[in-house]
């Protein structure tokens, strides 16, 4: 179910921003909580493509994809991470270094 709901995120939106209309917003805050753990690679990077990099938080969404994002057993994925520019990463990246993740050489 976890990759038909990020797909079908996809299908809504290809970024979570603050432009979503009500339906959007609501079709993929109930698709977010659709997504099982464990995630995979691929679909780590597909929720991490899904926040804008300006740091939007539509309207809350993100902080749920993040944390999914962290729930991952996989997680951190640092060369997810490369785009410093992007104020989601640089939030994903203070989150990691606060809770005591190594990057792994």
């Amino acid at each position: 179910m976890r990759q038909d709901a990020i797909s079908r995120i996809l299908s809504v939106t290809t970024t979570l921003d603050d432009a979503l209309d009500e339906d959007q917003l609501t079709a993929v805050q109930d698709l977010i909580a659709l997504i099982e753990q464990p995630l995979s690679r691929a679909d780590i990077e597909t929720l991490v493509s899904l926040l804008p990099s300006g740091g939007d938080s539509a309207h809350g969404l993100n902080w749920a994809v993040l944390h999914t994002i962290e729930a991952a057993p996989l997680w951190p994925l640092w060369d997810v991470l490369a785009d410093i520019e992007h104020e989601w990463v640089e939030v994903l990246i203070a989150r990691i270094r606060n809770g005591d993740h190594l990057a792994s050489s």
